[in-house]
């Protein structure tokens, strides 16, 4: 079965979100921010992006704080896609 281009491009945002998640899960709380998202979009992603932000976004003696990934890309005739997920993170 032949994948259409748009589950294509999803499947690659899926993959590129939990490669982000991971890195986070492995990443003590006040390394996030330094994480670099560009290097989670694969090149075959059609004008991929990634953000990682965190709530809040100084975590300067925070102990949990949620933090969002974002992958957007252009799917079919250039619509804009994106997938968000959002977790918390302790500094624990």
């Amino acid at each position: 079965a032949q994948i259409t281009g748009d589950n294509k491009g999803r499947l690659l945002a899926l993959q590129t979100m939990q490669s982000a998640l991971e890195t986070i899960k492995d990443t003590p709380l006040t390394g996030i921010s330094q994480i670099n998202a560009a290097a989670f979009i694969p090149a075959n992603l059609s004008q991929g992006a990634v953000t990682i932000q965190t709530n809040p976004a100084i975590l300067t003696g925070i102990n949990i704080a949620n933090v969002t990934v974002t992958v957007s890309w252009q799917g079919a005739a250039n619509r804009a896609q994106q997938l968000q997920v959002s977790t918390r993170r302790s500094r624990f």
